[in-house]
């Protein structure tokens, strides 16, 4: 495992480059490199291209989690692509990797993003798995 701290963060494919969801989601790649953290994203377009281009735009490190499930290449700005075989192995791969847990929220939803040590305030809410805290506080960027 590296030894850096990553911060793996969660988002939608969906949003283009230009619209708000993607910019936030650039600012708060930039804004976790800037704090020197590493960032992991599932690897391909919208939120998780955001998230990597603004990270890697920083200076910082980017890994994409992606999976032979889908046809897709990771997204330009990953500097380390872990692949793996399905859709189910990413997303533990994805928790595996962190040290902390972010999402991008839709505007809709919150004008923010989070980030915390504890999925069960982050986007992995919905997922009871036994992933200790460790040492990322809650904080908002």
């Amino acid at each position: 495992m590296p030894s850096e701290k990553i911060i793996t963060v969660f988002g939608s494919s969906r949003p283009l480059e230009g619209e708000p969801d993607y910019e936030d989601a650039r600012a708060l790649g930039r804004g976790l490199a800037e704090r020197g953290f590493a960032v992991c994203t599932g690897g391909y377009g919208g939120v998780m291209a955001g998230v990597s281009r603004g990270a890697k735009k920083a200076g910082g490190k980017t890994y994409g989690v992606t999976a032979d499930f889908f046809s897709a290449k990771a997204n330009a700005w990953v500097d380390v692509e872990v692949r793996v075989a399905t859709w189910q192995d990413r997303l533990f791969e994805l928790i595996r990797l962190a040290d902390g847990f972010g999402r991008s929220c839709p505007r809709t939803h919150s004008p923010r993003s989070v980030i915390s040590g504890s999925p069960s305030s982050s986007a992995c809410a919905k997922w009871s798995l036994p992933i200790e805290r460790r040492g990322v506080r809650r904080m908002a960027v």
